[in-house]
């Protein structure tokens, strides 16, 4: 039998595992929840997410609140959905949101978790130098990435992978581990995470991606990997800025 699903998720990331699901036709989705349409660059186009864009093509149902207020909650009472899937979505999901699905809210989370809680998980592995990372699948509480995980997948991070490489690599064993924990007839116990273990991976901003030259050859190395392809470690030159690719 297929389980009522609601999607929620916002980048690149996230539309990978909604079109993997999608295609794999074991679920209703119901909804797909994502971050409203914003105005970005210089032109102040109107720009929709990943995720938006995909469930557009696929004719899904779209939902795309600022918060959940008393409303928006009610309305995914009246779904019924049996599981909340989250991926990269943004907004915290409040405790009365948790609660609704029969079958629970779980969330794909990229990295081991209790490393890299938080908004950039794949920049932060890269930038720090770490050898592996992985995919975690977690059961989603209030605190921020603080739930128990089920399963979790690691991978290695060579010397010179980049973005592209390690975020490639992550969506295709996600992928099979989403897989297996869905598909299993023996439901997977959640394993709490050590609090000692834990760290952050804040959102990253311009200063992340200057190469400091005071730094080691190793961490402006890093710094290049993390930024490739896009949008490129740089550094100042006078008064011209360079970027490195």
């Amino acid at each position: 039998m297929s389980l009522n699903l609601v999607f929620m998720g916002t980048p690149e990331f996230a539309k990978e595992f909604l079109e993997h699901i999608y295609n794999k036709k074991n679920f209703n989705i119901k909804a797909v929840y994502t971050q409203p349409p914003r105005k970005a660059h210089r032109g102040q186009k109107i720009n929709f997410s990943s995720v938006y864009k995909f469930a557009e093509e696929k004719k899904l149902n779209i939902i795309c609140p600022e918060s959940f207020s008393s409303s928006e909650i009610d309305a995914i009472k009246k779904i019924k959905p049996d599981v909340i899937l989250v991926v990269a979505y943004g907004l915290i999901l409040p405790a009365e949101v948790l609660r609704i699905p029969s079958c629970g809210a779980v969330n794909v989370h990229a990295s081991m978790l209790p490393r890299w809680r938080g908004a950039a998980p794949i920049h932060r592995s890269i930038l720090d130098g770490d050898e592996t990372t992985g995919i975690s699948i977690m059961k989603i509480e209030e605190g921020l990435d603080e739930g128990p995980t089920y399963l979790q997948s690691e991978i290695k991070i060579g010397i010179n992978d980049n973005f592209n490489d390690v975020f490639n690599n992550l969506v295709d064993v996600g992928k099979v581990t989403l897989d297996l924990f869905f598909s299993s007839h023996q439901p997977y116990l959640p394993t709490p995470q050590n609090p000692k273990l834990v760290t952050y991976a804040k959102k990253i901003n311009k200063n992340d991606m200057q190469i400091n030259f005071k730094d080691t050859a190793f961490k402006a190395h890093k710094k290049v990997c993390a930024f490739s392809p896009k949008p490129g470690a740089w550094f100042m030159l006078g008064s011209d800025k360079y970027k490195i690719f």
